[in-house]
């Protein structure tokens, strides 16, 4: 009988209580491989390289680090992998890859691999038997015997636009005489995700690195997984979240706290239709409102209407968790870029973190981002945002002790040596604003609402708040002097704390006044009681 109501007690316990969901709670780190630390002197980032710099991941706060592909490819950014159940030799060893995920579990952070399931290599196997019509291996690829061209002006074309140019993506083998689907290029044919065969063995390599013990997987342009025809059957079809929704049940059987988050680069209301399907996606819509928010000649309403449109598309705050925020990635020019050579453009990237790390959702930050990387002058397209990172002042920047796989980016002021020691470098804000975000639950999962101000156009100020707590957010992106009044029911309390500078504020009444001499962030903290 004792041993009854002992299990009876367990599972009403278990019910009554929900554990946090790890990847709801942390931000995120992402490196680029191949441009992070090189460990052993041949010019290239590496394994090895990323674990001596754990304890420094470590300290920017961060539960999650995203590696860009590890996995054997013919090209640098290894988006066309050749096989998916090893590791890029360049990179080190599966032997380097289980050290690393080791060495950062003792840290409290998961590994998540890119993994790229839309399409692979035309050199790894599964394709070049596919093009010999190999019996096992046939219809892996999308075949046709004629190229589809239809009429109208919409038509076969690259899917995240509309035309009607079907050479762009359905690309000639010699060797069998047919035509197949490649959505990228003809050097990344798609795979037939129709296919049992094709499915089971996306699910074995996704159990094998689970098992491992990966923390989950960023899933590489899933939009376009699955077409059902040219136009809009190219991109967002319901087969393809089918598809994801499966797949990612899949993964919680392997191992329940597993992590998929997707690539779905489009705006948030069409982001939304894969909520049921994956954990996760990034929000491409927030980096450029707050890089606009902050930016040169400041567009404060942009953030407001960002607001308003993401509480229509989701309802609640726990919904809007499913969005991820990020810094830059390794697709788009470094944050910093898009307010560079701008007056003061430090103190507005500062602001830039401060809205980044106290909105909904856990930050992704692309590596020197941090330190306010801006994208190398000598590179031109991609590569200028996957370049080198920049430890420090001297002639390889700290990233190798001998010649780097690709131009290094040196300044003065833009390295993590330089900004350790410098107080009020962008570098120390990001560790305040992402330590302050750790320390206080109600920026991980407290509501949020827009607070008023007497200046609207020009101050952005909201609210995060639980049943205990409340942290007030005021940014000021102007560099020069206001007055400035704060409208807000404290339900209360009659001191604020300023978790940047520790100053008290105390009020009597709704309003709260301040004075800002020119670009200013507040994160005012009190009681909810």
């Amino acid at each position: 009988m004792k041993k009854v109501i002992l299990v009876f007690l367990i599972l009403f316990f278990a019910k009554s209580f929900s554990f946090p969901i790890w990847y709801r709670e942390v931000s995120f780190y992402q490196i680029f491989p191949r441009s992070f630390y090189d460990s052993d002197g041949d010019g290239i980032g590496d394994l090895v390289g990323i674990i001596k710099k754990l304890d420094y991941i470590s300290s920017l706060g961060v539960g999650g680090i995203w590696l860009n592909p590890t996995f054997p490819s013919p090209s640098y950014h290894g988006y066309d992998v050749v096989d998916y159940y090893s590791v890029n030799p360049q990179f080190g060893t599966i032997d380097d890859l289980k050290r690393l995920i080791e060495e950062a579990e003792k840290r409290n952070i998961k590994i998540l691999l890119d993994l790229v399931i839309n399409h692979t290599s035309s050199e790894i196997e599964w394709f070049k038997k596919s093009e010999v019509r190999d019996e096992f291996f046939s219809d892996w690829y999308i075949w046709v015997t004629k190229m589809p061209v239809i009429e109208g002006k919409v038509g076969w074309s690259k899917p995240w636009i509309r035309g009607n140019s079907p050479w762009e993506v359905w690309s000639f083998s010699r060797l069998r005489k047919e035509y197949y689907y490649s959505a990228f290029w003809s050097g990344m044919p798609d795979l037939n995700l129709r296919n049992p065969k094709v499915v089971n063995e996306i699910y074995k390599i996704a159990r094998y690195w689970l098992e491992m013990g990966i923390g989950g997987f960023r899933l590489d342009a899933v939009r376009y997984l699955i077409e059902t025809g040219p136009g809009e059957g190219q991109a967002d079809t319901e087969e393809t979240i089918m598809f994801l929704r499966n797949f990612n049940s899949f993964c919680k059987k392997v191992n329940p706290d597993s992590f998929n988050i997707g690539e779905v680069w489009t705006g948030n209301h069409i982001v939304y239709k894969y909520k049921n399907s994956l954990d996760g996606c990034f929000d491409f819509e927030l980096r450029e409102v707050l890089a606009s928010t902050v930016g040169y000649g400041p567009k404060v309403g942009k953030f407001y209407e960002y607001f308003k449109r993401m509480k229509d598309i989701t309802g609640s705050i726990e919904n809007w968790k499913f969005f991820y925020p990020f810094s830059s990635n390794h697709d788009v020019t470094r944050v910093h870029n898009l307010i560079f050579r701008r007056p003061d453009n430090f103190e507005r990237l500062k602001l830039f973190y401060t809205l980044l790390f106290f909105m909904p959702g856990n930050p992704f930050i692309y590596y020197g981002d941090e330190i306010g990387m801006i994208n190398s002058p000598y590179l031109r397209g991609d590569m200028a945002y996957r370049d080198p990172m920049v430890w420090d002042d001297s002639s390889n920047v700290g990233f190798t002790k001998s010649n780097p796989w690709t131009y290094v980016n040196p300044d003065p002021v833009i390295n993590l040596k330089y900004q350790k020691y410098n107080k009020d470098s962008v570098f120390n804000h990001f560790l305040k604003v992402s330590y302050i975000r750790n320390s206080k639950d109600v920026f991980v999962n407290g509501d949020m609402e827009i607070v008023s101000n007497s200046l609207p156009s020009r101050v952005v100020s909201f609210v995060r708040y639980n049943i205990t707590n409340f942290a007030l957010v005021v940014v000021y992106p102007y560099p020069s002097e206001t007055n400035v009044v704060l409208y807000f029911d404290a339900k209360g309390s009659t001191k604020l704390v300023d978790l940047f500078s520790g100053k008290e504020i105390y009020f009597t009444n709704n309003e709260i006044h301040f004075y800002f001499s020119s670009y200013t962030n507040l994160v005012l903290f009190g009681s909810s009681k």
